[in-house]
């Protein structure tokens, strides 16, 4: 336990640091907020505000506070050592793996397989079948009447197999395989549905083909596929895995649960098609594309089937469903038959490569469509590179005449699909925009297009035309970027999330996103909660997005009224209960993707309505972004910035990560776009706020879904970039939340004065 004089001595170093911390913090441009925790009782607050400075010299603090007696000061300290450790933590670490708190053993696995010392194998070994002590009987009263009644539990709470699954994974990357039995074992057996869920995604982590029959299993037994489902978790990792021994049955087994309800089983489905599928899925494909309510990553999928299988007809069902569909709003909905520009590029890139002319004359049909009455450029140029990669004039000369259009983003992307089309009569004319060009991003694609297309030196090499200066500031108010991300329990997600938040606030720089928290929609709760709470105490805001955000697929307009109660009401008394400090939740959203399942009931609306004023899933206060603060978002083809508004050039205005405006080869390409978006906005609309929303999940490094490889790093390029490297070009850009900026905008407080309020503003009573 901590002595007293340790803790005095203890105290007194930490508040000295923590007041030079904020001299240093208040000179920054974009300050890290601080806050009091003294609700946790004076031990506790003392490590958790210790923890947020981040510095080596705490560890030693961290490891003493593990001997203490209080479970809660054990619970505090390796939390922090999570995210502060160096070698010296080594051994207490190894010695909390034997503490009887699985939080504290969890976070014990995570510091050890952070650490990378072999040293820890044994102990990480003998976690694979811990068995906590069981607790001594109450001496007296009514729960030594419930002891004799009941018992000590008969079987291990879930904490304890994902820290057993935790451990196999810890020791999979200090090189050893002892935990493999463990990962398969779970797999084999009866176990709660979080825990199946977490063996399987581990078997992907450590790339355990000896798994496939039980993820056949798992997956062939499940007849309902949500989100969170054992099965979705199983089939994914087959299609991520693959076995060539078994390549047969994983695709019959795609066959067999394509038409189970939800768009979930058909996105992996369709998935293991593309991935290890052969001519014989064809006609399956041909029937699903004339399906409607087809998503977009349904659309996506089919489309990269046909142009690896290359069927004779896959041209003209691409032409046919997206490529020449009845014209719709880019930013249109996953659901019906609308096509999204990620659609819309992939099915022009594949009929180029399939080169069947004869598409050509309802390609040329649909191209004059795309001009009026607004020009979608980026869907026309992509039509126009089809038709050109069918050896069609017309296609060629639209795209050499972009090379001259008015709009920087038009000429930059005729630019990049000239070079790819590989003609050597291009090179003339783009050399001769290259001269002329005086917008840099559009000359380096041009420079680009010529190297791919072996131009002359002479041609290539001129000098680039300069950055241009920032532009005046006539505004002088404080802009405001949010991000906003729903879900946030994927860990590899989480924990991308929380190294990026650390990493800026070593450098004085702040990042806190708005989180909705579908709280046991996972797996590993208690590591998952210690992600979470350094998110909150860096100033993230916490809102409901339900317990279990549609469980087994089971969308929230498919319940009971008690039901909905428990789910919803569940989310906001998970987050009180866990996320110390998160005392009000100004917000609140069902999970998406759910559906009717065989033989579920139908809530009323106005019942819902109903339920959610009984149940309090959020404070009841005007808390709707619409009605009061306008939002910009990126625009994937900038520069120039192409508002949403209607007008002569429309862009793709990327308003969520659903819509595959994050893709691009290479990724700096869409991170540049959304810069100058930012730019833009920084500059020319700063009383709006410029705004990314979307999902935690497609930060994953596990391929979840389709389109999604480059997320992380345009995101976290992207956030660098503004908030980090430019922090001199914008010196009055916030990264705030939204009920900061609603408290700035209602108030008409300063941001420094929000980031000076020593309570986080879910723990304060004023708004």
């Amino acid at each position: 336990m901590i002595t007293v004089p340790v803790a005095c001595l203890v105290f007194v170093f930490a508040v000295a640091l923590f007041f030079g911390a904020r001299e240093a913090v208040a000179a920054a441009n974009h300050p890290n907020r601080g806050f009091t925790f003294e609700d946790r009782g004076p031990e506790v607050a003392l490590l958790y505000r210790l923890g947020l400075e981040n510095r080596p010299e705490h560890v030693a603090v961290f490891c003493e506070a593990l001997k203490s007696d209080d479970l809660d000061v054990r619970r505090a300290a390796i939390a922090q050592l999570v995210f502060t450790h160096d070698e010296s933590a080594l051994d207490a670490a190894l010695a909390a793996m034997e503490d009887e708190s699985s939080w504290v053993r969890r976070g014990a696995i995570a510091v050890l397989s952070k650490l990378g010392d072999r040293r820890a194998v044994p102990a990480l070994e003998k976690a694979l079948n811990f068995v906590p002590p069981p607790p001594a009987p109450p001496g007296s009263g009514p729960g030594l009447w419930w002891w004799k009644r009941i018992g000590p539990e008969s079987s291990l709470r879930d904490e304890e197999y994902f820290n057993r699954l935790a451990a196999a994974l810890a020791l999979h990357r200090l090189g050893s395989e002892a935990g493999v039995p463990t990962v398969l074992s779970v797999l084999a057996g009866q176990y709660p549905r979080p825990v199946v869920q977490m063996a399987a995604q581990y078997a992907v982590l450590m790339d355990l083909r000896q798994a496939t029959d039980e993820l056949l299993r798992i997956a062939g037994e499940c007849e309902v596929f949500g989100e969170d489902s054992p099965g979705l978790f199983a089939i994914r990792a087959l299609r991520i895995m693959g076995d060539p021994a078994r390549r047969e049955r994983i695709v019959q087994l795609a066959r067999d649960k394509i038409r189970l309800p939800g768009g979930f089983i058909r996105m992996e489905a369709l998935h293991v098609l593309l991935e290890h599928g052969d001519a014989s899925v064809l006609p399956l494909v041909r029937e699903v594309i004339e399906d409607e309510g087809n998503w977009r990553e349904h659309q996506r999928l089919i489309t990269e089937i046909i142009g690896k299988l290359r069927p004779d007809d896959g041209a003209v069902l691409l032409t046919r469903h997206y490529l020449t569909a009845p014209e719709r709003e880019p930013a249109a909905d996953r659901g019906g038959d609308s096509v999204n520009d990620g659609v819309f590029r992939r099915a022009a890139e594949v009929v180029a490569a399939l080169g069947d002319v004869r598409v050509l004359n309802e390609l040329k049909a649909v191209y004059g469509r795309l001009k009026e009455p607004a020009d979608v450029f980026h869907r026309r140029l992509y039509l126009a590179y089809a038709l050109a990669a069918l050896d069609d004039p017309f296609g060629r000369g639209e795209l050499l005449e972009a090379l001259g259009h008015g709009d920087a983003g038009v000429r930059r992307l005729a630019a990049r699909l000239l070079g790819r089309l590989g003609v050597a009569d291009a090179v003339p004319p783009l050399a001769a925009a290259l001269a002329a060009e005086a917008d840099r991003a559009t000359a380096l694609a041009m420079q680009s297009a010529l190297r791919t297309l072996d131009a002359p030196a002479a041609a290539v090499d001129r000098p680039l035309p300069p950055v241009p200066p920032a532009p005046a500031d006539t505004y002088g108010q404080p802009r405001f970027l949010h991000v906003s991300f729903d879900d946030c329990t994927t860990i590899e997600s989480m924990e991308r999330f929380v190294g990026l938040i650390e990493e800026l606030a070593a450098r004085d720089v702040r990042w806190a996103p708005r989180m909705y928290v579908a709280c046991l929609s996972r797996h590993d709760f208690e590591y998952c909660t210690m992600l979470l709470q350094r998110c909150f105490d860096r100033g993230c805001e916490f809102e409901n997005h339900s317990l279990h955000h549609n469980p087994d697929g089971q969308a929230l307009w498919a319940r009971t009224a008690d039901e909905v109660r428990l789910d919803c009401g569940g989310g906001a008394n998970w987050l009180h209960g866990n996320i110390m400090g998160c005392d009000r939740l100004y917000h609140w959203k069902s999970g998406g993707g759910g559906f009717e399942r065989p033989g579920d009931p139908r809530i009323h609306r106005e019942t819902l309505r109903q339920v959610s004023r009984e149940v309090y899933w959020a404070r009841d206060i005007d808390y709707n972004w619409r009605d009061e603060v306008e939002k910009v978002h990126p625009d994937r083809y900038a520069p120039p910035y192409h508002p949403a508004t209607p007008g002569a050039v429309r862009s793709l205005i990327v308003t969520g990560d659903l819509g595959y405006g994050y893709e691009g080869e290479p990724a700096r390409e869409v991170i540049d776009a959304f810069v100058d978006s930012l730019e833009h906005w920084y500059f020319h609309q700063p009383e709006a706020v410029f705004s990314l929303e979307g999902h935690d999940w497609p930060s994953s490094p596990v391929p979840i879904r389709i389109g999604f490889e480059k997320h992380w790093e345009v995101l976290s390029g992207f956030l660098r970039e503004v908030l980090l490297n430019r922090r001199e070009r914008y010196p009055l850009l916030y990264s705030m939340t939204a009920l900061e900026v609603l408290h700035v905008r209602r108030r008409g407080l300063t941001p420094e004065e929000i980031l000076d309020v020593r309570m986080h503003l879910q723990n304060s009573p004023d708004f």
